[in-house]
């Protein structure tokens, strides 16, 4: 088995299209340090909706969100599309 490289970066910058990116290209990716040093430190919730709707779009993607929200692990699975029923925050 093949190891996977893992994409590190850190901060809330351009969160969305990392998580995208990285979907699209098959790479899993590490985001750390999401408004850590923040009055509400975290992943806000329209950021956990996309990671929803990035899961179910796809089949075998795993996710996995820190207990304080300020770190996030996306390893992408293959996009199967459909129809997808989603409440927006």
């Amino acid at each position: 088995m093949s190891k996977r490289t893992v994409q590190q970066f850190t901060g809330h910058a351009f969160l969305k299209q990392r998580l995208v990116m990285a979907l699209l290209s098959q790479q899993t990716v590490r985001i750390d340090g999401i408004r850590a040093q923040d009055e509400n430190p975290g992943l806000r919730d329209y950021e956990v909706s996309l990671l929803r709707l990035l899961e179910q779009a796809t089949n075998g993607t795993r996710i996995v969100i820190s207990p304080t929200g300020t770190s996030v692990v996306l390893r992408p699975g293959m996009i199967t599309g459909g129809r997808i029923d989603m409440d927006c925050p």
